[in-house]
């Protein structure tokens, strides 16, 4: 079991992971966390009429039984009730899982060292320069506040291909 989120890049990367191997690591998504617009519950700090709207963050019950801090991406196995969380812990138990389930997809790593850890500092590189333009570009409602992000994810990739070229 899958618990995920559309608009979590994090989540996303374990996602690929998982299309990536899902002959041998099948799944199953939840849709985990999102917003909810709803009147006022009384139970806020500041007064109703300092807020124009209202929008409420949620998070699953079979997340929260999951993982109890709620985050995205978890990995349960329904049948020991044992959870994976943290994006790229969940995509190395993916990358172990399916060797392991003897996927023949290529793992996700190089298999010698150097390469692994070089394969390593780029995705940190990309992690760094990609994920919070990622982020925006999904979730922002302004067309100029997306645009921007997009543009951030455009520029972070071409500095990872120019490096990646070296």
């Amino acid at each position: 079991r899958y618990f995920s989120a559309w608009f979590c890049p994090f989540a996303h990367r374990a996602t690929l992971a998982l299309e990536h191997h899902r002959q041998a690591v099948p799944y199953e998504w939840e849709e985990s966390l999102g917003w909810e617009q709803r009147a006022p519950t009384g139970d806020e700090d500041f007064e109703a009429t300092e807020r124009s709207d209202w929008w409420y963050h949620w998070k699953s019950p079979a997340l929260l039984a999951a993982n109890p801090k709620g985050m995205v991406p978890t990995l349960l196995d329904p049948a020991t009730n044992r959870a994976v969380t943290e994006s790229i812990v969940c995509i190395q138990f993916i990358d172990e899982l399916a060797a392991a389930n003897g996927s023949t997809a290529p793992p996700l790593l190089p298999t010698d060292p150097f390469e692994r850890a070089a394969a390593r500092v780029a995705a940190e590189q990309v992690n760094k320069s990609v994920t919070s333009g990622y982020y925006q570009a999904l979730v922002r409602t302004d067309a100029a506040e997306r645009a921007d992000g997009f543009a951030k994810v455009l520029d972070g990739l071409r500095a990872f291909t120019r490096e990646s070229r070296g």
